[in-house]
């Protein structure tokens, strides 16, 4: 409910003050053990509906009259894990850490499986800004 949140925020926030949404996005589609952790993760994604909404948040929050528009900057990132630091970030998935302990549990072995001893994952992080208006 954007008008709704965005108010809440707008409440906080004092006049000039700044909203900041960060996201991190997956830049590492090519490595075939990858292809392979998609497929293991994929019908937890979709049973958990992420991401949820349709991107239209982004033109609803300045619409609401409470936010200037975005102010949009993007940066590129390599983070380097090795088995069990990549073991636990897809643990940190929110579909995967709500998942019941025995399965969460199953998809952590079937991730280490696949993964291999050192890890490179590029991302690209999308900054939005907007200030908030009096």
């Amino acid at each position: 409910d954007v008008p709704t949140a965005a108010a809440e925020i707008a409440r906080v926030l004092r006049p000039g003050g700044t909203l900041a949404v960060l996201a991190n996005h997956e830049r590492w589609h090519d490595d075939p053990w990858l292809v392979a952790v998609r497929e293991v993760l994929a019908p937890y994604k979709r049973e958990a509906r992420f991401p949820s909404g349709d991107g239209k948040w982004e033109d609803d929050v300045p619409a609401t009259g409470r936010f200037a528009p975005w102010c949009r900057a993007t940066f590129d990132h390599v983070l380097t894990l090795d088995r069990d630091g990549f073991v636990t970030l897809v643990s940190s998935y929110s579909w995967i850490a709500n998942l019941p302990d025995d399965e969460r549990a199953q998809v952590a072995v079937e991730i280490a499986r696949l993964a291999p001893t050192s890890v490179r994952l590029r991302y690209e992080t999308e900054v939005l800004t907007s200030v908030a208006l009096e």
